[in-house]
């Protein structure tokens, strides 16, 4: 491997700037984004992916006090060396996680300049689940790409073809699904948030009638209460479901399409973005295949599905573009800067 020169540095640097600014214009249209979306250069995407997270790095450590200062006590700036494909090899980054770095250092010292703007920002709120809820400050930049890639996304999902009725059953407040949501969806579909509400979602469906395609979104196990429910005469309507939160055995989706139609699930993690990831019809053949063949579940696939392996990973992988974050290049490593930096497969 060869090491990147610091006199070549700067060039590099401005490409990464040059690609930013391109897909800030496409980004201001999801139809436009779609541009970018063309099959057939997954590789690029990934080489241009691994590039924006090398200059995130040298940018993070620039203007972020809180990173410096944790690079520094590591021993400074690492070498990065070209690996084979011409493409940085990010390995040589220190990993972080909330314990070394997010639970060590102010808010305002993780963030660009180590200032919290005064507007055109949202702090979500991650779950507690590892003891107590961390709060996440998104900047507008960021906002507006989230919200153009969940339109995207959702309409890649349902089509365009019907008048969707979205039923919004995240919950709401500080944490991030829910809002986000609402924010990014209301421009394009009818929504209500109902939050994990089984009687406000039964009551909205009879109400409105069978003449909208409804999307309820929630939590799995919100889900599998909904289905039960009596009051709700399903074989009127047509009802897709999307979950997030977590994810849902194959045994539970095959309960929960006994009255949805369809079931697709959304992945994130609010430490780095909602919407990473999305299901698609093959990645839930797949699953299903592997849950009813044993050999497949034990590593050895059939050639069906070896053949669809790098498809797999194109088609799983909705994977946020890099966009402002105000300095916030946590998650579990700062290698994750690479997947945050890319392009959506």
């Amino acid at each position: 491997m060869r090491l990147i020169k610091r006199a070549v540095r700067p060039f590099f640097l401005a490409l990464v700037a040059l690609v930013n600014v391109v897909e800030r214009a496409f980004a201001s249209s999801r139809h436009a984004y779609k541009i970018l979306l063309i099959p057939g250069f997954e590789r690029l995407r990934w080489g241009i992916g691994a590039w924006r997270a090398w200059a995130n790095f040298y940018h993070a450590y620039r203007r972020v006090p809180a990173y410096r200062d944790y690079i520094d006590r590591l021993g400074g700036k690492p070498e990065i060396m070209l690996d084979h494909v011409t493409k940085p090899d990010l390995s040589s980054i220190p990993e972080m996680d909330k314990e070394s770095y997010v639970k060590k250092y102010p808010q305002e010292e993780r963030l660009l300049d180590g200032k919290l703007p005064s507007m055109g920002v949202m702090v979500d709120e991650s779950s507690g689940s590892s003891g107590m809820p961390t709060s996440w400050v998104r900047g507008k930049t960021e906002r507006m790409i989230t919200k153009q890639m969940m339109q995207m996304t959702f309409l890649r999902i349902t089509g365009g073809d019907e008048t969707l009725f979205i039923l919004n059953a995240f919950a709401l407040g500080a944490w991030a699904t829910g809002m986000n949501v609402a924010i990014s969806l209301t421009d394009t579909t009818i929504l209500k948030s109902t939050g994990p509400n089984l009687d406000k979602i039964v009551n909205t469906i009879n109400e409105f009638g069978p003449r909208f395609r409804y999307v309820v979104m929630g939590y799995p196990p919100f889900l599998k209460t909904l289905v039960d429910d009596p009051r709700l005469d399903w074989s009127k309507y047509t009802i897709d479901a999307a979950f997030g939160g977590e994810g849902v055995s194959e045994s539970l989706r095959g309960y929960l399409l006994k009255k949805f139609r369809r079931v697709i699930g959304s992945y994130g993690a609010s430490d780095l973005e909602v919407n990473l990831a999305l299901e698609s019809e093959l990645t839930i053949n797949l699953r299903r295949e592997l849950f009813g063949d044993r050999a497949a579940a034990q590593g050895h696939p059939p050639d069906g599905i070896r053949r669809h392996a790098d498809d797999l990973s194109v088609q799983s992988a909705g994977l946020l573009p890099g966009g402002e974050r105000h300095g916030r290049v946590g998650g579990n490593h700062f290698s994750a800067l690479q997947h945050l930096a890319q392009d959506p497969l």
